[in-house]
């Protein structure tokens, strides 16, 4: 395939890749199919197919694109301080980054091995993101606010060389890796009194031409690693490749969201802040750094940015229709406003619009293990924009190159139209598998993404997500594995049996409540129950939705909790 071809879209049939023509083919032999827009339904397997991918990305991976699109785009801000005002030019960027490749290189980190970051937002956190691409390495990102034990989790499933972190999470992570008794080397951004900083670590490379980036055999390789909890505790290490995260860049796009200046909140362990991140280097667009979200500075941020797209968690949207808008503020430049990781309510949406008239707010459903979107409205379709301002409860219709189905749980069968069940879909965009771990539990027998969601589609092919199947709750967009926190209060000596539910709330998503049967002869008081946990987790696993002491709980015949019947009971009483 000729280099060039990677970044054109494909009109014709003789042009379309392997995929969108078996698609095409299936169309035409499933029978009966419902046309609606670029949705296809197979009455007869029940499964929803979208649009077919016609985008090819570049067949030599993320660090090749970054290399050449960087340069195209050399004169382009790239990044935007939210505070100073502080600007970087893409140039800039790929000159940083090669120095930090060049100096990786120099330490004998290269292809197969892990690249870290745990960093809040800053000028920096780019640079070693964009680096690990050139070399080969594969990324693996970490959060500075998931606490001591499960970083510690998360250095020893993926083993990084060297481990890129900023001032406030230098501590924590150096702890980390002395209780691993690992050697990972740790860089610092803003300077250390005890590690090298950035800024010794890599000087920025003169001559970006003479610069050879990674090239992959093939871009299905594993590009980036992120983090998922399983339903025991233990994060996954979830494969993306560098078509995944280069399709859904160009999906970004080509919906039509207003993607020239771009903020999010979130670090580089979310799946937002890296997708956001990949497109803008692709694409040559503009990101916006902010440490903290703040809904105060928000509209500050928004005015004097000229933001035009926003990615935030539904407990950010709620905040800032709480906060009070600004006399003489401009938000005229605000196209998009999406929300992810959580319900938002219809009154909260119309709240949202109401303070940013023309900006266009939806839901959308993304999954990391689906390298971001897996439904969404689209922009620049006016048919889309009429649903999805006539539902505004709704996730999004199928993205493009997706496939389908909603799942029995029980019975293992597809569901039709209205009918809940597990939201399962497959993609060339999904993960490879888990890190160094047996990927069954991922897949179904059909090669279906396993979601844990529970949900339906309707007439219109509008996915909604009501439930889960998984025990997991979300606590601010955290994931809480209740029997992580089951666990540790086994452990408590009046404790007989325990189980962990999540009581709603309509800024926090899940408040975990701990629903205990005392042993015989003991009488536990609440107080003591979350004081005894406070002391062995970290905060968001808190038991913000208290404890409840009961007799019995319900069980089913192979003696696991009914969670879905025991949270019934509690809530309607």
């Amino acid at each position: 395939m000729h280099e060039e071809s990677a970044y054109n879209t494909h009109q014709s049939q003789e042009d379309l890749p392997f995929c969108a023509i078996m698609y095409e083919d299936a169309v035409n032999n499933i029978g009966e199919p419902i046309l609606l827009h670029d949705v296809v339904y197979d009455k007869r397997t029940k499964i929803v197919y979208g649009a077919p991918e016609i985008y090819v990305p570049d067949p030599f991976g993320l660090g090749h694109t970054f290399h050449e699109n960087l340069q195209k785009y050399s004169d382009r801000v790239g990044q935007i301080d939210s505070k100073t005002l502080k600007t970087e030019t893409c140039g800039s960027m790929l000159r940083r980054s090669i120095g930090t490749a060049e100096a990786l290189k120099r330490l004998g980190i290269g292809p197969g091995d892990v690249v870290s970051i745990c960093s809040i937002n800053n000028f920096d956190n780019a640079i070693p993101f964009i680096a690990a691409q050139l070399i080969g390495a594969k990324l693996a990102s970490m959060d500075p606010k998931i606490g001591l034990t499960d970083t510690e989790h998360l250095l020893k499933l993926v083993e990084p060389k060297i481990i890129f972190v900023s001032q406030q999470s230098e501590a924590m992570i150096e702890q980390a890796i002395h209780n691993c008794r690992m050697d990972t080397l740790i860089v610092v951004s803003g300077g250390s009194d005890r590690h090298k900083s950035f800024q010794e670590f890599s000087q920025e490379a003169k001559d970006v031409s003479k610069f050879e980036p990674y090239k992959t055999k093939s871009n299905k390789e594993t590009a980036i690693i992120m983090f998922s909890s399983g339903t025991t505790g233990l994060s996954k290490g979830i494969c993306l490749t560098h078509y995944g995260l280069a399709c859904q860049s160009h999906h970004l796009i080509s919906a039509g969201f207003n993607f020239d200046v771009c903020l999010s909140y979130a670090s580089t362990y979310w799946i937002s802040t890296t997708m956001f991140l990949t497109t803008s280097l692709i694409f040559g667009k503009t990101r916006v750094i902010a440490t903290a979200f703040d809904p105060n500075e928000f509209w500050l941020i928004v005015d004097q940015c000229k933001v035009s797209f926003i990615m935030m968690a539904p407990i950010q949207g709620i905040a800032i229709t709480r906060s009070k808008r600004p006399e003489h503020v401009d938000t005229s430049s605000l196209g998009d406003i999406i929300l992810s990781g959580g319900s938002f309510s219809a009154e909260s949406n119309r709240l949202l619009k109401d303070l940013v008239p023309g900006t266009h707010v939806q839901l959308i459903y993304g999954q990391t293990q689906g390298a971001g979107m897996v439904a969404n409205f689209r922009s620049c379709d006016p048919r889309d924009v009429i649903l999805f301002n006539k539902k505004p409860l709704s996730a999004g219709r199928p993205n493009v190159g997706f496939e389908y189905k909603v799942v029995d749980p029980e019975t293992q069968r597809n569901v039709g139209m209205n009918e809940h069940g597990e939201i399962r879909y497959k993609s060339q965009c999904q993960m490879n598998g888990y890190y160094n771990m047996d990927s069954s539990e991922g897949f179904d027998s059909d090669g279906f993404v396993a979601t844990g969601d529970v949900g339906y589609y309707d007439e219109d092919f509008c996915f909604y997500v009501v439930d889960r199947i998984k025990e997991m709750l979300k606590f601010r967009s955290y994931h809480i594995p209740p029997a992580r926190i089951e666990n540790i209060l086994l452990t408590h000596s009046k404790v007989a049996a325990v189980a962990v539910i999540g009581v709603p709330h309509e800024v926090d998503g899940d408040h975990p409540m701990a629903v205990i049967i005392p042993k015989p002869n003991t009488r536990p008081t609440e107080k003591e129950i979350i004081k005894y946990l406070d002391e062995r987790i970290d905060d968001m696993y808190r038991l913000r939705g208290g404890v409840k002491f009961v007799e019995t709980l319900p069980y089913t015949p192979s003696g696991k909790v009914k969670k879905n019947v025991l949270k019934k009971m509690l809530l309607k009483h």
